[in-house]
C-alpha cells in the first residue's frame, strides 16, 4: 500500500486574478514571502507552498 503525501500550500488574492506561483528556497517556508504578499495579492492570486519536510 502506498502512502499519500500532501503538499502544504496557501493562496491569497482575488479568486479570479492571474496566478503567481512563489516557491521556497531549500530550508525555508512559505513565510519567506509574507512581507511581499499584501502588495502582490492586490492584483494576483498568489500560490505559495512548503517543500516536504519544511514548514507544515
Amino acid at each position: 500500500m502506498s502512502e499519500t503525501k500532501t503538499l502544504q500550500y496557501r493562496t491569497d488574492g482575488p479568486e479570479d486574478g492571474p496566478v503567481l506561483v512563489l516557491g521556497p528556497s531549500l530550508g525555508t517556508t512559505w513565510h519567506m514571502w509574507d512581507r511581499q504578499i499584501p502588495e502582490l495579492s492586490r492584483h494576483w492570486r498568489v500560490l505559495r507552498f512548503d517543500l516536504p519536510g519544511h514548514g507544515g
